[in-house]
């Protein structure tokens, strides 16, 4: 209907699978060998609950399995690096009452555990993520300004943001503590 949108999405995508081994003397070497089948499927809803709150949310399966691998076979049917199995993400719009220039926001991301090494035999927690913030939109002489105050992991949650392989070695990428930020926009 008019106030909502929803979509979903069934999706296979093929990369070759890179990954770097340690061959000894402060040298590795990077190989392609295999394939990462990436299936999935991404749900998402935008709707105006109420002539004051919007939400927007978002939900994503995905499998991306390693295959063909013949310099590791292990890696074969193991989920790739550094890629969760769910993701989700919700966000809410509230107008206030009397000041309607003004409203406020909140937002929660979650991402399930993902694989830290190419066997996928260790992985990373998942995580809970939630921001807040407030908008207040003006017009300035012919533009229209908008001026955010937000702040970003509310309750200062340590969590891994991303998983990566460079050079044989695996690194794990940390999440932002939290953050305060502050922000104005003009459109002329």
């Amino acid at each position: 209907n008019e106030d909502s949108l929803w979509s979903i999405a069934l999706f296979e995508l093929k990369r070759p699978n890179e990954f770097s081994i340690y061959t000894g003397n402060y040298l590795y070497t990077l190989y392609q060998d295999g394939t990462v089948t990436n299936r999935g499927v991404e749900s998402s809803l935008t709707q105006k609950l109420t002539n004051r709150l919007n939400f927007l949310g978002s939900l994503m399966y995905l499998k991306a399995t390693q295959s063909g691998v013949t310099i590791d076979p292990a890696q074969n049917g193991a989920q790739a690096i550094g890629i969760p199995n769910w993701r989700a993400t919700a966000h809410l719009d509230y107008l206030i009452p009397n000041y309607e220039k003004l409203s406020v926001q909140g937002s929660w991301t979650y991402s399930s555990s993902k694989p830290v090494d190419l066997q996928d035999t260790l992985r990373a927690p998942g995580y809970h993520r939630f921001d807040a913030g407030a908008k207040y939109v003006e017009k300035v002489g012919k533009s229209q300004a908008t001026f955010r105050l937000y702040v970003e992991n509310v309750f200062n949650t340590f969590y891994w943001r991303d998983v990566s392989q460079s050079f044989g070695a695996n690194f794990l990428y940390p999440g932002a503590p939290r953050i305060f930020r502050a922000s104005a926009t003009f459109d002329f």
